[in-house]
């Protein structure tokens, strides 16, 4: 796939996701169906949309251990905050250290 979408390409770039989910308008559908056909780069962003959805979903049904030290890492690139970051949106933080 190329690195940038032809002209053409991009008027269709928000009806994929639509796409993807089976939310598209029928008529659409079928023009993006016929586009399909005859473009390779639209094809590939469609089976990579396909395949985030899918990663997505089945991330959040089985959550995935994260190395130990990846907040400690994650923060010390943050700007701003610093070595420890915050405990704000950390699943490792006990309940007293969480934001409410």
């Amino acid at each position: 796939m190329s690195r940038t979408l032809p002209p053409g390409c991009r008027r269709w770039l928000d009806a994929i996701a639509l796409y993807v989910d089976g939310d598209l308008e029928a008529d659409l559908c079928r023009a993006l169906e016929a586009h399909l056909q005859d473009c390779p780069d639209c094809r590939v962003l469609v089976d990579t949309v396909r395949q985030t959805v899918y990663l997505y979903r089945a991330a959040a049904r089985e959550p995935v251990a994260l190395p130990p030290d990846l907040h400690r890492r994650l923060f010390a690139r943050l700007p701003g905050l610093g070595e420890e970051g915050s405990a704000v949106g950390r699943t490792d933080a006990a309940p007293s250290e969480a934001a409410p």
